[in-house]
């Protein structure tokens, strides 16, 4: 987990040093790593990291969706029902650990947006009658954001 933190914050520091250049950022991946992790809590604000803070903070646009409209998110990385595990015995809880992340840039700047999440859908969960796998050991999340400028 120690090189995890090192590395989002030495994103999080690059990205900093840019931000007067954008008016969003977006980070996704996998991350490999749950919602209670300390990677996922320095990225939303909710702890302190290595001496560093998130500032500004990211957005975790599935779970904002999710509880906007109450509903659970979804696995990406499902070891109960995903035909790749197998029947192996596993003592891994399903997590969502593939994200997308979104840093506002906007703070005392005078421009005038909105914007909103408009669907949120984890992909790639079919399972194939030929292989009867999944296409991988993770699920995609894909996220639609609509702008208004």
């Amino acid at each position: 987990m120690l090189a995890k933190e090192k590395q989002i914050i030495a994103i999080q520091q690059y990205i900093c040093s840019k931000k007067d250049n954008a008016h969003f950022f977006l980070l996704a991946g996998d991350f490999n790593c749950g919602t209670n992790s300390s990677v996922h809590q320095f990225l939303v604000a909710d702890r302190s990291l290595l001496d560093c803070e998130a500032k500004p903070y990211w957005n975790d646009l599935s779970s904002v969706h999710a509880a906007l409209n109450g509903y659970q998110t979804i696995p990406t990385l499902d070891f109960s029902t995903n035909p790749r595990w197998g029947s192996k015995n596993t003592t891994h809880i399903p997590a969502v650990v593939d994200r997308i992340y979104v840093m506002e840039c906007l703070e005392g700047k005078a421009w005038d947006y909105n914007w909103d999440i408009v669907n949120v859908e984890v992909f790639g969960k079919e399972v194939s009658p030929k292989t009867e796998l999944a296409p991988s050991d993770h699920y995609g999340v894909l996220v639609d954001v609509g702008f208004e400028i």
